[in-house]
């Protein structure tokens, strides 16, 4: 991959990081964006392809939302949208 491939994936690392964060301390919005974003020659977006590295990132995040879920929600609901980001069953 790129460096800008590399580039995008940190910081998509980064708003997982920051998403998690907000779950756990209930002070997320009640719109989650999940994206990968970064444009190919052609000014494409281009999709993140599947890593395994990012599997402890999916697991956290899944943690995260059951944790917001049962200590923070108070009867509110979330959205979640994840765009840009290859997502096979396992990560399902």
């Amino acid at each position: 991959h790129s460096a800008n491939y590399a580039a995008a994936m940190e910081r998509l690392q980064d708003a997982f990081k920051r998403i998690i964060k907000q779950l756990r301390t209930g002070t997320v919005d009640d719109l989650i964006s999940v994206t990968f974003c970064l444009l190919d020659q052609e000014d494409n977006y281009a999709i993140a392809a599947h890593d395994d590295l990012l599997i402890p990132y999916w697991r956290e995040f899944a943690n995260a939302l059951i944790h917001w879920s049962d200590c923070h929600a108070d009867g509110k609901t979330l959205g979640i949208i994840i765009d840009g980001i290859a997502t096979p069953d396992a990560v399902l």
